[in-house]
């Protein structure tokens, strides 16, 4: 009994260290994320239209952030479609020794 209970308890520990972990990598490293989805945005001259037809380039301002789960941070960013907006999110895993942007997603908002 006093075997399955430390076996809980070290189980307990170890699954709030992954998470405490895991966030706090997400954490530090959200603005390197930000920093990296803005410049590739400027580099790709990425523009859209808003309702009267005008070009709208999209500027690193429009970048935003949001830590989604331990050890993954998503950024987004809108480009204008007339009255719709095309939401681009590029999904960053962080580890401890690199950071990787396995994911590219692209939403039509209607």
């Amino acid at each position: 009994m006093k075997i399955l209970k430390r076996m809980a308890g070290g189980a307990l520990i170890s699954a709030v260290l992954f998470f405490a972990l895991g966030y706090g990598l997400a954490f530090a490293a959200r603005d390197k994320c930000v920093s990296d989805t803005a410049r590739a945005v400027m580099e790709q001259h990425i523009k859209g239209r808003d309702f009267s037809g005008t070009v709208v380039e999209v500027n690193a301002a429009a970048v935003e952030s949001r830590i989604r789960w331990p050890f993954v941070v998503d950024v987004y960013y809108g480009v204008p479609r007339d009255l719709h907006v095309t939401v681009h999110r590029d999904r960053y895993v962080v580890w401890p020794w690199k950071i990787s942007k396995p994911l590219h997603t692209v939403y039509y908002l209607v």
